[in-house]
């Protein structure tokens, strides 16, 4: 940071990274741009990340601004349409949804 930016654009810097690893990516990321006062832009299909790292999103389809605004504006109903079909293509993820997986599957097998 040398040259002290005033923009950077992060073109998906943490895809092929494990969770422990991007986790310490990003936290870099958001003190390096704290620390030296400088906007990114940050690209990303992950989700997560975006609701972690962002103030305010775009969301593109064919090159083109389909949505934008504050990021709890963005991930609240009601949505562009194609916004919505982006936010329910992403999976829920809980601690627990294997156990939930195979319960369901027992109880299933209980009743047959």
């Amino acid at each position: 940071m040398s040259c002290r930016p005033k923009l950077i654009v992060f073109d998906e810097p943490t895809t092929a990274l494990d969770v422990t690893t991007q986790i310490e990516v990003l936290g870099a990321i958001k003190e390096l741009i704290r620390d030296f006062g400088t906007a990114a832009v940050y690209i990303s299909h992950d989700l997560a990340i975006v609701w972690n790292i962002a103030d305010d999103v775009i969301v593109m389809r064919h090159g083109k601004v389909v949505d934008s605004g504050p990021k709890r504006r963005i991930f609240a109903p009601p949505h562009d349409p194609y916004t919505e079909l982006l936010l329910t293509s992403a999976p829920e993820m809980r601690m627990t949804w294997l156990n939930e997986l195979l319960e369901t599957r027992r109880a299933r097998a209980r009743v047959a």
